[in-house]
């Protein structure tokens, strides 16, 4: 079994991954990546990732 600590070093690892891959993109192409049916439309979700800032401007 896993100890507290090792549980959240592996999800700062799985976080900073996922960061790096999310600054790569633009929020167009986020948006593209994040959206499913029955969610938020395109065009919403691109805004939503634009203000967070995470994302390389486009």
């Amino acid at each position: 079994m896993k100890t507290k600590q090792q549980a959240l070093d592996e999800a700062g690892e799985v976080f900073a991954d996922v960061l790096a891959i999310a600054s790569s993109l633009t929020p167009r192409e986020a948006a593209e990546r994040a959206w499913h049916p029955g969610g938020p439309g395109l065009d919403e979700l691109e805004q939503q990732i634009r203000e967070t800032g995470i994302c390389r401007d486009a």
